[in-house]
């Protein structure tokens, strides 16, 4: 008799909680029986999990959310619902399909790395409702010089100090260009 299992990655359980603090729900699809799957969201704290999945059960879990998904994947079985999710993220040393198939490649296999670029799509979408506020605030006191009721100089001055307030926004991100 052979007893073969794989054993918890060391990053799981820590990324799973990382997740949770920023207000994501996970859920657990896997391949694996139910004992195997049961013992695995457990061990990674107490997560919803599915079962005995093949790959278009995967596709038919994320396609049923009524959110935003994000599917991390590395194998073939996940290269499908890598590919449905809003998100796919292939991780690692996956697949050739699964990095095809996902709109997030991680370079190393390492699984604390999910969560950051979740974090920089969040970022992301407040820097640029930011940017559009006070764009449309620099809109608004161009369109009170048009009519004349300011001095066009001071428009041009909002105008620069509007660019040079969106650039540094931008920049707060910290991407590389």
């Amino acid at each position: 008799m052979f007893a073969l299992y794989e054993s918890l990655r060391p990053d799981a359980a820590p990324t799973v909680n990382r997740m949770r603090a920023m207000g994501l729900e996970i859920e657990l699809l896997t391949g694996d029986r139910h004992g195997a799957a049961q013992r695995t969201a457990r061990a990674i704290g107490d997560v919803r999990f599915r079962a005995a999945l093949m790959p278009e059960d995967k596709i038919h879990a994320v396609r049923e959310a009524n959110e935003t998904t994000a599917m991390v994947g590395d194998g073939l079985n996940d290269a499908p619902a890598i590919a449905a999710a809003d998100v796919g993220i292939a991780v690692g040393n996956g697949t050739d399909l699964s990095r095809a198939s996902s709109s997030v490649n991680l370079l190393r296999d390492d699984l604390s790395l999910i969560p950051d670029p979740i974090d920089l799509a969040k970022r992301t979408r407040t820097t640029i409702r930011q940017n559009f506020a006070w764009a449309a605030g620099y809109n608004s006191v161009g369109c009170v010089a048009a009519f004349g009721l300011l001095n066009p100089i001071v428009a041009a001055l909002a105008m620069v100090f509007s660019s040079l307030f969106v650039v540094w926004n931008s920049r707060r991100l910290g991407i590389a260009g």
